[in-house]
């Protein structure tokens, strides 16, 4: 835990960027991230504080491609969408993460690739995202 990480759990254990409980495994968190509440817009990130992908363990680096390859996997199952985007920049959280995005099929074309990120706020709906984000556990603890 790193003081003033938004990702990393204050003295109570609350982590103050997530608006929704995280899912968790050994290494691994992942959870909507406040300001990002878009249906199937997801975070992953390592569960101690690390500030960039450098920075992963060996073993946190190794697990990373099959969590991701889960999670895409799940949120495909959940939404059905066309894509599923990766990114990571780490300026507004000093916490490395990657944002994990559903992209639907009917997604405009003039928002989708880096475009979506900045319309983002059309988009944005935290009782869609709590759902979604609840059905992708289930997939993600029991397969389906």
């Amino acid at each position: 835990m790193t003081a003033g990480c938004g990702l990393c759990p204050d003295p109570q254990g609350k982590r103050r960027e997530l608006l929704a409980p995280p899912l968790y495994d050994a290494s691994w968190a992942v959870g909507i991230l406040r300001g990002y509440e878009v249906p199937g817009w997801l975070a992953l990130f390592p569960r101690r504080h690390a500030v960039s992908a450098d920075a992963l363990t060996s073993e946190e680096a190794a697990s990373l491609g099959p969590k991701l390859r889960g999670l895409a996997a799940a949120l495909r199952a959940v939404t059905a969408c066309d894509k599923v985007y990766t990114v990571s920049f780490g300026e507004r959280i000093r916490h490395w993460h990657l944002l994990v995005m559903a992209v639907p099929a009917d997604m405009p074309s003039d928002v989708r690739g880096p475009a979506l990120l900045s319309a983002k706020d059309m988009f944005r709906d935290l009782a869609a995202a709590k759902s979604i984000a609840g059905r992708v556990a289930r997939v993600v603890a029991y397969g389906g």
